[in-house]
Order: structure tokens, then C-alpha cells, then sequence
């Protein structure tokens, strides 16, 4: 089975600001694996103290919302 690519949010600065402003300063993994099970169990071995967020970058490049002129287009 072909690799895909995957993307691993670490949540630490979300939990820290859950009162605070609405925006988070966060680090994002990108990981080449078989499944997001492989995906997830790789960050966890190696980030076991760290609470992760992960997820098929394929969806996120569908969900990208571009800004064209004073526009907002959605792709």
C-alpha cells in the first residue's frame, strides 16, 4: 500500500488557551504513513506526553479557503 501524507496538530497551545483569545500559536507534524492508524500511532510513540490532533492532509487541501481581491473563494 502507497504512503500518504498526514498531518499531526499538536494541541498543547489549544488546551493552554481554552479562556483566552481566540487564537493559538501550534506546531504541525507532517507525516508519511500507511493508514492514520499508523499515523496516529507513530506520533504517540514518539510524543507520548503530547496530545495530538491528526488528520488526512487530502482533506485539508479540500478545505483550503484561498483569498482572491476582496474576496473569499472556496476550493
Amino acid at each position: 500500500m502507497k504512503d500518504r501524507t498526514f498531518l499531526a496538530i499538536n494541541l498543547n497551545g489549544f488546551h493552554s488557551n481554552q479562556n483566552g483569545e481566540a487564537r493559538t500559536e501550534t506546531e504541525i507534524l507532517f507525516i508519511s504513513a500507511n493508514s492514520i492508524e499508523k499515523a496516529r500511532e507513530y506520533v504517540h510513540s514518539e510524543y507520548p506526553h503530547i496530545a495530538w490532533f491528526v488528520i488526512p492532509k487530502a482533506y485539508c487541501d479540500k478545505n483550503i479557503v484561498y483569498a482572491e481581491s476582496s474576496m473569499v473563494k472556496c476550493v
